[in-house]
């Protein structure tokens, strides 16, 4: 009951879990005002926004694609 309680919105979807739990920006000690509704997952943890797209982060540019052959 606290997650609903504290994540009001982000309950509305999947991130949160009990896993997760303390990973998010509390919601009632940092709210934000909807005109309409606007789902925004605020994460507090290292590793940037690629930890909240499912820990998959693709990078298709071309020293992505020659990193290999440079570096051996």
């Amino acid at each position: 009951m606290e997650m609903k309680d504290n994540y009001p919105v982000l309950s509305r979807d999947y991130p949160l879990n009990e896993q997760t739990f303390g990973m998010w920006a509390n919601e009632q000690e940092n709210p934000y005002v909807e005109a309409k509704r606007f789902d925004w997952f605020r994460g507090y943890h290292v590793g940037g926004r690629s930890l909240m797209w499912g820990r998959q982060s693709y990078r298709f540019s071309d020293t992505d694609f020659t990193a290999n052959e440079r570096e051996g």
